[in-house]
């Protein structure tokens, strides 16, 4: 499936490339007011796997080095109520030293085409930071040649402070956990369906056990679950530039936050000390109470934030900014699909969006 054109090679990534990619992520930051690197040490195609067990990247070399990556990945979530194949676009990376080049941009979109073509999802979605009004501009523009992206939703993702918490809750019953939310997640858009086979590979391969989650439960049932999902020793968040007025006061700022016992600034260039919430269902009376405890387990493995990614339209987002120290950013979600190969499925009806940050 390779293809080239003039001084850039277009493939399908292989193990050949891990270290390649690697080097790809850390010297091209998403851009934003907060650069951020979303590493994937110490293997990319390890972490990868989180997306989907279907998954793919497109690779464009030049002289042998990628400087361009986009990936697809296939799973079942839920979509106007029913499980579907869906895929995910996510990793698209370039490198500084091609950023003007659009032919690439083109080019690799073309070739991730075919590679949809093959996969056949009932419908593609993909994420973007709010703040990258770059990728807006162009995804939003209509290019020829470049697949539709329609804006469909918004995600909050705030980072709670961690905090000690005396609460003890007792090791769920998966098997419970896993039912609950075979029925709350068919209310969510792009909410991922669990399965037993899916829990044991997170379990196996990612290091999300039965003691990561908590519950509570109701007439002797688990009536709502989340888990806390520390994901740093195969994918991590690193800032690699702050604006020049944050960047110089950073310390001024760090001291003032201590004092208020508020979340300060990283260092540039340290991983964030964060964990994921996952796998939640809860209503705004649990949330609460379930948070409280993960920020406590969070607080036990020295972890300082919690990452819980809310449609932007949730009532619970209120309630936890009222009830913990947080700070936010916004991520836009959009339907993709190219004019020869449009979805079957109607437009996505009211349900709030919920894709499961800790997959993306």
């Amino acid at each position: 499936m390779l293809t080239q054109t003039c001084d850039i090679e277009f493939d399908i990534a292989g193990p050949e490339d891990d270290a390649a990619i690697r080097r790809l992520l850390r010297d091209g930051p998403m851009p934003g007011k907060i650069a951020l690197s979303l590493q994937r040490e110490p293997s990319f195609f390890a972490a990868a796997g989180i997306e989907g067990a279907e998954h793919q990247t497109v690779v464009a070399r030049r002289d042998g080095a990628a400087v361009a990556i986009g990936s697809v990945s296939v799973r079942q979530r839920f979509f106007n109520g029913d499980a579907v194949r869906t895929g995910y676009l996510g990793s698209l990376r370039v490198h500084p030293s091609v950023a003007g080049r659009f032919d690439i941009i083109r080019r690799g979109y073309r070739f991730l085409h075919e590679l949809c073509g093959q996969l056949q999802a009932d419908v593609y979605f993909t994420s973007i930071a709010a703040d990258n009004h770059r990728a807006i501009r162009l995804l939003e523009r209509g290019v020829p040649g470049m697949p539709t992206y329609t804006h469909v939703g918004d995600v909050t993702t705030l980072l709670v402070q961690s905090r000690p918490c005396r609460r003890i809750v007792a090791t769920p019953d998966i098997s419970a956990v896993i039912e609950l939310l075979g029925v709350v997640n068919p209310h969510y858009q792009f909410a991922p369906l669990w399965t037993v086979v899916e829990m044991d590979r997170l379990r196996a391969e990612y290091g999300l056990s039965n003691a990561n989650f908590v519950t509570s439960e109701s007439t002797g049932k688990v009536a709502a679950c989340a888990a806390l999902w520390d994901q740093r020793r195969f994918k991590q968040a690193v800032v690699t530039e702050y604006p020049w007025p944050v960047c110089t006061l950073r310390p001024v700022v760090n001291i003032v936050c201590r004092l208020m016992g508020r979340l300060g600034l990283p260092p540039i260039g340290r991983a964030i000390s964060q964990a994921f919430v996952s796998h939640m269902a809860c209503g705004p009376g649990e949330c609460v109470a379930l948070i409280d405890a993960l920020a406590g387990k969070a607080h036990g493995a020295g972890i300082e934030m919690l990452a819980i990614g809310l449609d932007s339209r949730d009532p619970r987002l209120a309630l936890l900014r009222r009830k913990f120290v947080t700070r936010s950013y916004q991520t836009r979600l959009y339907m993709v699909s190219w004019p020869d190969c449009p979805s079957q499925l109607p437009p996505p009806d009211g349900r709030l969006m919920y894709p499961e940050i800790a997959l993306l």
